[in-house]
């Protein structure tokens, strides 16, 4: 067993104790008239990201807070999303109990049936399988955010999170301590060197499906620092360098920048697409100083590049009429829960695709990268925002959804686009981004529904559970 709150460096299994000698089968200790109910957490996923695992570990964790004298148990729905999962984990906060394997619940003895709870999701495309006998009652199918994907034919009654009004809401990371966050240093190097402790620099992320998405937000950034006398822009993008599209950022981001192609004329950047030199300097993790006075007298723009497995940085010098920046662009690999927690605290804005992102970045001004599948869970937040008079907000998020969607229909070109949204450092927008975030505490918080729902069936037991206490959440 881990201990709640325990970090876990290694996949950690069920105390053999629990099992039989099959392995496979739970104990049964106690009647299920004075014994706790055990509830496992079933995730299933898509190969697309991460995003369905935090889901899965976030629900596990939950559960554990909403009935502290249960047994919670997390497990994948076969032994390939297991796998995976076992992974995900490692160096991850895990407050309920990673099963060994994944579980085959038809070998569950009938006695445990009615005492027994599965919550099951985000995916729904696969049949879970279970004793024909199971009670229906005693299973719950959350699908995640609006869930627009295909549902099994064999599940009934699913359940989907999500800002609907039947949906069952979202999770919500209270973003109380960023102070505190980002006075810590990062583990990972290359943020460590480039991000110091309560840096005044500004500092963006961007965590999205297509390269695309990334360069209209480079776009927007460099919109609002252009008046700025002197300025040095960080953003971040962490992931697997191929999949956000290294090669064409590294071909494109000069492209963007030129004069000639694709900058606004709001901008008023002075740019020739030849003043930019792209320079192989080091294949170390520390950035080489900037030699200025080894710059060529003409050039008005340079790139210093370096690299080291999936970390590299990208550093680009710019001049304008009004200012002269520098544009980092990070690429630190994958990071460990902690590290993201401190790298969002940092971030002044930051643009995301799926759920859990979305989750983790209330509260902040948020650009969204909507895929297709997320049409409907988006459109829910704008009319969220608009229901409860976040005009300010609702029309940023609709203003943008041309330039930060790539294949977006909504028709409109950058420069116009971005003379008809607020900068990201408007005060209004601000505000409204964190009232925003307030609402889905109170009144489309996940935590809290699984809370209500969870009580709801404990009555409905037979059963009577010694010294529960149904924490309060929120």
């Amino acid at each position: 067993m881990i201990a709640a709150g325990q970090l876990i460096t290694k996949s950690p299994v069920l105390q053999r104790s629990l099992y039989s000698r099959s392995g496979m089968q739970p104990k049964i200790t106690s009647s299920s008239a004075i014994s706790p109910p055990r509830i496992y957490v079933v995730c299933q996923a898509c190969d697309d990201g991460y995003g369905d695992y935090v889901f899965a570990c976030r629900m596990g964790n939950a559960m554990k807070k909403v009935a502290s004298k249960c047994q919670v148990i997390l497990c994948g729905i076969d032994d390939s999303t297991h796998e995976t999962l076992s992974r995900f984990v490692e160096n991850r906060k895990l407050y309920c109990t990673l099963a060994e394997k994944s579980i085959d619940f038809r070998r569950m003895r009938p006695e445990t049936l009615e005492n027994t709870l599965i919550i099951h999701g985000p995916v729904l495309k696969k049949q879970l399988l279970l004793p024909f006998d199971f009670p229906q009652q005693n299973i719950w199918h959350i699908g995640e955010y609006s869930n627009c994907a295909p549902v099994h034919e064999n599940i009934s009654k699913p359940q989907s999170s999500g800002l609907g009004d039947d949906e069952w809401g979202i999770f919500n990371i209270e973003n109380k301590s960023d102070r505190n966050l980002r006075m810590k240093s990062f583990r990972n190097s290359i943020l460590a060197e480039n991000i110091p402790n309560l840096s005044q620099d500004p500092v963006y992320l961007a965590y999205c499906y297509d390269y695309r998405t990334i360069l209209s937000f480079i776009q927007v950034i460099i919109n609002a620092h252009k008046d700025n006398e002197e300025t040095i822009i960080t953003l971040c993008l962490p992931g697997d360098r191929k999949k956000i599209g290294f090669q064409e950022l590294l071909r494109s981001i000069p492209r963007i920048l030129s004069e000639e192609v694709n900058t606004p004329s709001c901008c008023e950047f002075v740019w020739k697409s030849n003043n930019i030199v792209a320079v192989d300097t080091s294949r170390s993790l520390s950035p080489p100083p900037i030699q200025i006075s080894k710059k060529r007298k003409d050039l008005n723009a340079y790139c210093h590049y370096f690299e080291s497995d999936q970390q590299s940085l990208l550093q680009w010098q710019f001049s304008s009429k009004k200012s002269s920046c520098t544009l980092r662009v990070l690429f630190p690999g994958f990071l460990s829960q902690e590290d993201m927690q401190k790298l969002r605290a940092h971030s002044n804005c930051s643009c995301i695709t799926g759920d859990q992102s979305f989750s983790d970045h209330l509260g902040k001004v948020i650009l969204y990268e909507r895929r297709p599948h997320k049409d409907k869970f988006f459109t829910y937040a704008i009319e969220l925002a608009q229901k409860h008079n976040l005009q300010h907000l609702a029309r940023f998020w609709e203003r943008t959804q041309p330039i930060i969607n790539p294949n977006s229909d909504c028709g409109g070109s950058l420069a116009s686009t971005l003379e008809s949204i607020p900068s990201i450092y408007d005060p209004l927008l601000q505000q409204q981004s964190r009232k925003f975030g307030q609402i889905i505490q109170q009144n489309h918080n996940l935590v809290k529904k699984v809370a209500k729902e969870f009580q709801k069936w404990e009555r409905s037991k037979t059963f009577q559970l010694p010294g529960a206490d149904f924490e309060k959440t929120g």
